[in-house]
Formats: structure tokens, C-alpha cells, sequence
């Protein structure tokens, strides 16, 4: 097959890597022969400047085909993207993530270092354990955490750490959307900056994490319009399990959703969770 440029979501040029597509495929828990098959046919139908949002979307449809849990798991990656522009609901999300894992969380706290002060983004505390934690949010899929946001995030760690007046903590973890760099995950591991991304070495990876506690976001839902969407994250629901609470399904009734609608809403919750349950 000749070399074909696609065009990524930024607007960028590069050109079509079927390795990368086979390991996107691999992260939604089809087999190796499962994304052969699909990716023979994808690039059966691919053309110099396909965009990247139009092979997301022939993958997702074969992947729905082979399994409903496939298609989720696939389409993750976008559903957390969409909890953009800004950072806000990512860490929110992020926050609901060291939940599961038994932590008592605050989010968007000042605390004053030695020399400024500083917005932790999200503080996770236990019983044995005070964790600070940095949210990366990007809003394109391809865009790496390089030794550059290590390096800041390491300076403000220090800087929290040598503080009297600052709390104290265990732990300085740093959570994005996306990849991190080979030096950046070097870095990390060499200073004790704990990460979690799409790449995260030698544990579950952002996704897997997402998948074993159940954390899919809203917006992971087709059947809600992006009006409603918009107002049940300003509500302050970022998890698709959160609308199955009594006062959630009321919220959506009160912003104008039909009993049918809410229904349905929730019959798509429970199948994404039976799927990839």
C-alpha cells in the first residue's frame, strides 16, 4: 500500500500508521484477528486527506458490529475529549476517579508554596495516604505531555513541599487525556511524579481505569441532545452512573426531557455498563 497523508484533527498532515490504528483497535479488547479484519477494510476505502474523525468513525462501526463493548471502549477516548474545551469537567471527572479508589476528594484548592501559591487542581485524601494531583486536559487526541509539563509540574511539587505553611502530602500524581512522551515518563519515574495517561507505565493505563470502576462520562450518551448535555454538566453530573440517581433523573425531567427520553437515556447508561461490565 503507498504511503496516504491523512489530516488529524488539528488540521495537521501526517501520514496513515497502521500501527497506530491496530493498537487503538487492541485498546477496545479486540482480538489481533479481529483488528487485522477491520483495519484491511479501512484501508480499502482510504483516499489521500481522509480525515482522521472519518476513519474514528468507519472503525467504531465495524468494531459496533463485532461487539457493543468494542465500540464503547473505542469511542472512550472521544467521549473524554468532549468534556472539554477547558479543563474543568476533566477534573472533576478526575476527582470522581480517586473516589473508586477510596479517597475523599477536593477540587480547585489554593495552596500557598514556599515561594507562590498555587491551584491544585484536585486533593485526594485516605486514612494512610495525602495525594496532590495535576489534571492535563487536551483537546486534541494527539497532543503529548512533553519533558516541558513535567518539568513545571516537578518545580511546583518542590516548591509545595518545602512550604511550612502547606499541607502535607505523600504523593504528587499527574493525570491527563492523552500520551506522555518517552523523556516525560523517564522523568516522572526518576523524580517520583506518579502519571496516568493513555501510556501509563507498568500499571492500568487512563482507560482501564475508567472501564474497571464504571467511570464513563455523559459524555459517552447519543441519545441526549448537546443542549441537555451542556446543562447536566453544569449541573455538576459528569458520570454516566450518576443519572440513574432518583434526583438526577428528576433534573432531567425538570430541564424539559420527556419520561420517554429519560428512558431511553437510561436504558443506554445500563447498556454501556452491562457491555464493558
Amino acid at each position: 500500500m503507498p504511503p496516504i497523508t491523512i489530516v488529524k484533527h488539528s488540521g495537521e498532515e501526517e501520514l496513515f500508521s497502521e500501527e497506530k490504528l491496530l493498537n487503538s483497535l487492541a485498546r477496545s479488547g479486540a482480538g489481533k484477528e479481529t483488528a487485522r479484519s477491520i483495519l484491511k477494510q479501512i484501508k480499502e476505502k482510504l483516499y489521500p486527506g481522509i480525515k482522521t474523525r472519518e476513519i474514528y468513525k468507519m472503525a467504531n462501526k465495524l468494531l459496533r458490529k463485532k461487539s457493543r463493548k468494542f465500540s464503547v471502549n473505542y469511542s472512550l477516548k472521544n467521549a473524554i475529549l468532549k468534556l472539554g474545551p477547558t479543563g474543568f469537567y476533566f477534573e472533576r471527572f478526575v476527582s470522581h476517579m480517586y473516589q473508586a479508589w477510596g479517597y475523599e476528594t477536593e477540587v480547585d484548592v489554593n495552596l500557598k508554596g514556599r515561594c507562590v501559591s498555587h491551584e491544585v487542581d484536585v486533593i485526594a485524601k485516605r486514612a494512610d495516604k495525602t495525594i496532590l494531583v495535576e489534571c492535563k486536559f487536551h483537546n486534541t487526541p494527539n497532543k503529548k505531555n512533553d519533558i516541558k509539563t513535567v518539568l513545571y509540574i516537578q518545580s511546583r511539587r518542590v516548591d509545595l513541599h518545602d512550604s511550612k505553611d502547606c499541607m502535607a502530602f505523600d504523593e504528587f500524581h499527574v493525570v491527563s487525556n492523552t500520551t506522555f512522551s518517552k523523556d516525560a515518563i523517564q522523568y516522572a519515574n526518576c523524580m517520583g511524579l506518579n502519571i496516568l495517561g493513555l501510556n501509563s507505565p507498568g500499571k492500568e493505563a487512563f482507560h482501564d481505569v475508567v472501564r474497571k470502576y464504571d467511570l464513563h462520562p455523559v459524555t459517552c450518551l447519543k441519545r441526549i441532545r448537546q443542549k441537555d448535555m451542556d446543562l447536566v454538566l453544569e449541573e455538576g453530573i459528569v458520570l454516566c452512573k450518576e443519572i440513574l440517581l432518583p434526583k438526577n433523573k428528576q433534573f432531567l425531567k425538570k430541564i424539559g426531557l420527556t419520561d420517554k427520553e429519560v428512558r431511553s437515556i437510561v436504558n443506554e447508561i445500563k447498556d454501556i455498563m452491562e457491555a464493558t461490565g
